[in-house]
């Protein structure tokens, strides 16, 4: 039977703990970590398509960041105009172990229009002065982002990856973290239930998950497997 698609909006809760370092993060992940906390200028671009994990990701890496005594500092990509210029003094005193984390950053260069680049050039230059490091999260390719010369000639010489998918053995692992970005708690039998029945990609069990909490929320039941089951819809 075909269900009526709702549009559902969860409050996701984002916590570092709760970002799994899959196959498709892990081949980049290692050598990430390695090159930001030197004593020279490094800049990455990270590419990943929508709902790939990018905010946790960013989330992780300044969690992980920390821990080595680096001074990491986490922004949005609507945050980063603002901050560039409100931290233009700062940025003239910025330290060697500054990792200047930006998520969303397409957000940021889609506002900006071409020979209005001077201020994030600035920035890129006074990290660069010291050998502090720049990281910057995107959705959209390199490639198709509005920018003027000025600042594909900073970012294309970087470091560049892209989110890659999670490994098939890492499917019922990544659906109990989705699931518990909700607040909700899979069993193990549920898991082998769903596992066997739900497309094996991130958005299906992402797409899931969500429909898990809606039905969870408006019938006011627990997550049981009467609910887990009837929370899969066969087209």
């Amino acid at each position: 039977m075909k269900q009526v698609a709702l549009e559902i909006v969860p409050k996701l809760s984002y916590r570092p703990d709760l970002f799994l370092i899959h196959e498709g993060v892990a081949s980049f992940y290692s050598e990430l970590i390695d090159r930001l906390p030197k004593d020279r200028f490094e800049i990455a671009f990270v590419q990943g398509v929508s709902r790939s994990g990018k905010t946790h990701l960013s989330l992780r890496l300044y969690d992980d960041l920390l821990s080595e005594n680096v001074y990491p500092i986490l922004l949005e990509g609507h945050e980063l105009e603002d901050w560039i210029s409100n931290e233009s003094e700062t940025l003239k005193l910025c330290q060697q172990d500054w990792v200047v984390i930006v998520d969303n950053a397409d957000s940021y260069f889609k506002g900006i229009a071409p020979g209005e680049s001077g201020p994030f050039v600035r920035m890129v230059e006074s990290l660069r002065l010291v050998g502090a490091s720049l990281v910057l999260l995107s959705s959209a390719s390199l490639d198709t982002l509005p920018c003027d010369e000025h600042v594909f000639s900073r970012l294309r010489p970087g470091l560049g990856y892209t989110i890659g998918a999670p490994a098939e053995h890492e499917l019922s692992k990544l659906l109990h973290l989705l699931a518990k970005q909700r607040g909700l708690k899979l069993k193990e039998r549920s898991t082998r239930f769903l596992m066997r029945r739900l497309r094996r990609d991130v958005p299906a069990l992402e797409s899931y998950v969500d429909r898990l909490l809606h039905l969870s929320q408006v019938l006011g039941k627990s997550i049981k497997f009467s609910l887990v089951r009837d929370a899969v819809v066969f087209d």
